[in-house]
């Protein structure tokens, strides 16, 4: 299945796709209420538009936008992430995550069986609470919320991670590099990791 980039497909009330195989959007798909999209493989160059947003994919390739009103759904196996992935509550789960694009949301919820690669380019920021469970977390970009909460075994920071009220790390080894920040505006607390504040920059009292 594909669209053109100059298609427009409006639903009424909600839209729902199936696709057995791969499914390339691009476009403009809207509706006031329910979307949702089942498929092997989704190659997104769409903007997307919908009060709440389901999409289930073996891989998901995301150039595009994906944004919900009330809440964004996504389960798939592999996501590549390089648009915008924004609004509302939002709930993503995948075995691995490569992000070069801007993924923001009033809660953020993400929980990995492998890998997460926050890349330079990359930010994950919630206005209100950031909860991450991952095996693996890389991240060079943005990890930013009112209350920033990971749980992973290996964490490696080059980048930002800032909770403006409380940051919470739990995880079995940190490698927190030379330009790596650890930023809380409140309380900083590190479980399993009693060297947390000794490679770079770790501030527990006051966001800078």
């Amino acid at each position: 299945m594909s669209s053109g980039d100059n298609a427009r497909t409006q639903g009424k009330s909600a839209i729902a796709l199936n696709v057995a195989d791969q499914a390339d959007l691009a476009g403009q798909w809207f509706t006031p209420g329910q979307l949702t999209l089942q498929a092997g493989t989704l190659n997104n160059r769409a903007q997307t538009g919908a009060q709440d947003l389901t999409i289930a994919a073996g891989i998901i390739n995301n150039a595009g936008a994906l944004s919900a009103n009330n809440r964004l759904d996504l389960t798939t196996g592999s996501l590549q992430q390089q648009g915008t992935l924004a609004q509302g509550a939002m709930a993503i789960r995948s075995d691995a995550w490569r992000n070069q694009g801007q993924t923001s949301a009033r809660t953020l919820d993400i929980s990995m069986k492998n890998t997460l690669d926050n890349t330079l380019a990359g930010s994950l920021l919630a206005s209100d609470a950031l909860t991450l469970n991952a095996s693996a977390l890389s991240n060079a970009g943005n990890l930013s919320g009112q209350t920033l909460e990971l749980d992973t075994e290996q964490l490696t920071n080059s980048g930002l991670m800032q909770g403006n009220q409380s940051v919470t790390l739990r995880s079995d080894a940190l490698n927190n590099l030379q330009s790596g920040q650890i930023l809380s505006g409140g309380a900083l607390k590190a479980y399993k990791m009693p060297d947390v504040c000794r490679a770079a920059h770790c501030n527990c009292a006051a966001i800078r």
